[in-house]
């Protein structure tokens, strides 16, 4: 009941906001081509004049690209060669540490493992209990 209602508001709001859109078309249709700021705006063009330099400073611009070295790959790591050995540095430090860690956890758990076995191995007690499991 409640999502119905609430679906039935969400539908009103975007019915309005269709309406008010459809209002405000209307209303610049139906504009009074009378009025002189709308046929200013018809009449009006903007005609720039054109610069006397503009073809040559394209080209000193496509001259300067050429001869500046270009945003490579390359270029940017030799540019920030110090920054990506210290991520890379970092990188193998943390992968190193957590392969350290997982190995450490798989050592301790095989260890009480065989630790477990060896003594099941030497208590007859401890057999029993394995052997009534």
């Amino acid at each position: 009941m409640d999502t119905t209602l609430q679906a039935g508001k969400t539908l009103e709001k975007n019915f309005e906001g269709f309406l008010r859109f459809a209002c405000i078309i209307l209303k610049s249709a139906a504009m009074d081509s009378h009025d002189p700021l709308s046929r200013t705006l018809k009449t009006w063009k903007v005609t720039p004049p054109p610069s006397p330099t503009f073809r040559s400073a394209v080209w000193q611009r496509i001259e300067a690209l050429k001869r500046a070295p270009g945003e490579t790959w390359g270029n940017y790591l030799r540019a920030h060669l110090a920054l990506w050995v210290l991520v890379g540095g970092v990188s193998l430090l943390g992968a190193g540490w957590i392969g350290h860690s997982a190995g450490e956890v798989r050592t301790a758990k095989a260890r009480e493992l065989l630790v477990t076995h060896y003594v099941e191995s030497l208590d007859p007690m401890a057999q029993m209990r394995v052997v009534s499991r």
